[in-house]
């Protein structure tokens, strides 16, 4: 299993998918200004070893607004944002005031909050502060390449 982010020349970035078995699947990665949001996916997921978008579709999901529901999945995704967030006010965010931001996130889409303290927000963010180094030495066409879990 391997994750592979190609940087786009436009307004896109491609993650290439490949699963236990072989086979693939591409997502489509939006620009937004900081690493692409499945990026952040890979690093919270990585390291919380939690289920969420990326795991379901490493379990074979098709990505999409339509996947299967589970709660863990909504919660990791509360948590990413709250990351991206984050990135947007450029890494700098209290930690503490980061699981206060998921918290309310959390309540305003009426998603159970993983437990969690500000020392794994800390290596979150330390995470995300490595992918990004390592995505801006990505040139336009070029990949970074990121092992499964």
């Amino acid at each position: 299993m391997a994750f592979e982010f190609k940087k786009g020349t436009g307004r896109e970035d491609v993650l290439l998918i490949t699963r236990p078995d072989g086979s693939t699947e591409t997502v489509v990665c939006p620009k937004q200004g900081i690493i692409p949001h499945e990026m952040v996916h890979y690093a919270v997921e990585s390291v919380l070893n939690r289920n969420g978008f990326l795991a379901k579709v490493v379990q074979g999901e098709v990505p999409g607004y339509t996947m299967s529901p589970s709660d863990e999945a909504e919660s990791v995704e509360r948590l990413v944002e709250a990351m991206q967030a984050d990135g947007w006010s450029g890494w700098t965010t209290d930690p503490a005031a980061i699981l206060d931001m998921y918290a309310v996130s959390c309540d305003a889409r009426a998603s159970k909050p993983l437990p969690l303290h500000v020392g794994e927000i800390a290596e979150i963010r330390e995470f995300i502060l490595t992918l990004t180094a390592q995505w801006s030495e990505v040139g336009p066409g070029q990949s970074l390449k990121l092992p499964g879990w």
